[in-house]
C-alpha cells in the first residue's frame, strides 16, 4: 500500500526557506497558463494502450539551476470513488484524478521545495488543502481530484492509497 499524506502538512516546515508558489506565479504566468491547458487537452487523459505516455512539460530553470519536467495525466473518476466522495461530504462531484509528477533528468533529485511550490502554483494555494503527496516515490509525485471545470476537491489522504482504487 502506498503511503500518502495531506500536503500541507507536508509543506509547513518548507515555508520559511523556499521557492514560493506566488513567486512561480508571478514570474512563469505563461508556463502555469500551458500547464492549465495541458490538463483540459484531451491527450492528458490515461489510456489503457501501452504506448500512451503522460504529458510533459519543461519547466523553466529553477534559480538554483534546475532544469526540471513536469509529467502530467488525469483518470477518470469512477462510481466507486464519486459514492466515496459523497460519504466523506463533497459538494461538487469528481470528475477526473489529475496526477503530477515533477523529475530531473540529469541529477534525478528534485528539491521538495520546489516541487511543492510548482504543484500549488498549478493548482492554486487556495486548493493547496486538495493535493495528496506520494511519499516513497522516486520523484515528488502528487494527486488531487477535480470537478468537471477542474475545480480541485477536497478528499481524503486515504482515497489514494489504493491508487488503483482512485481512478
Amino acid at each position: 500500500m502506498k503511503k500518502v499524506i495531506n500536503f500541507p502538512s507536508a509543506q509547513r516546515h518548507l515555508r520559511r526557506r523556499s521557492l514560493s508558489a506566488h513567486t512561480i506565479s508571478a514570474t512563469h504566468p505563461e508556463t502555469i497558463a500551458q500547464i492549465h491547458t495541458m490538463l483540459k487537452h484531451p491527450r492528458s487523459l490515461a489510456r489503457p494502450m501501452p504506448h500512451w505516455r503522460p504529458l510533459r512539460k519543461k519547466l523553466p530553470v529553477t534559480p538554483r539551476g534546475e532544469k526540471l519536467v513536469l509529467a502530467l495525466s488525469r483518470h477518470r473518476v469512477g462510481m466507486r470513488i464519486q459514492a466515496r466522495m459523497t460519504g466523506y461530504g463533497a459538494t461538487a462531484t469528481p470528475a477526473y484524478v489529475v496526477s503530477m509528477r515533477i523529475s530531473d533528468p540529469h541529477s534525478g533529485y528534485v528539491a521538495q521545495d520546489t516541487a511543492y511550490a510548482w504543484v500549488t502554483a498549478i493548482a492554486g494555494a487556495k486548493y493547496s488543502h486538495c493535493i495528496h503527496e506520494f511519499v516513497h516515490e522516486s520523484t515528488p509525485t502528487f494527486a488531487w481530484l477535480v470537478d468537471k471545470d477542474f475545480t480541485p476537491i477536497p478528499s481524503p489522504a486515504s482515497l489514494f492509497e489504493n491508487t488503483s482504487q482512485a481512478a
